[in-house]
């Protein structure tokens, strides 16, 4: 997965859930791991993060959910926070001790739902 510093933040989320249809990823920004500051989805990460429109992230679809995190951190100064789908229409925030990667996770949610249904 490419993230280039000109997607809109609702951009980077779509290509998120396009990847992992069970997963869901949000935004947040400030000092607090989890800050409460509104980020505008229209707006591109060049505009919430002040870097460099050339910046980009690369994700593997195996990596760790923390390993994301970090990147995303390191990269945009960005806090992400990744959810898991349980049930029909539950998020349960993912753990930062999660020792499962992005797609065996996904995959996961993927067998609950149909056990669900």
């Amino acid at each position: 997965m490419l993230i280039r510093a000109n997607y809109k933040l609702w951009q980077v989320q779509k290509k998120f859930h396009d990847l992992f249809p069970f997963l869901r990823m949000e935004f947040s920004r400030g000092e607090k791991k989890y800050s409460t500051e509104p980020l505008h989805l229209n707006k591109t990460l060049t505009e919430v993060c002040k870097v460099d429109p050339e910046v980009m992230l690369i994700a593997d679809e195996n990596e760790k959910p923390v390993w994301l995190k970090q990147k995303f951190n390191n990269i945009f100064h960005l806090n992400i926070r990744i959810y898991k789908k349980i049930g029909g229409i539950r998020w349960k925030e993912v753990p930062e001790t999660e020792e499962l990667n992005l797609t065996e996770i996904n995959k996961n949610c993927e067998k609950l739902q149909v056990k669900v249904h």
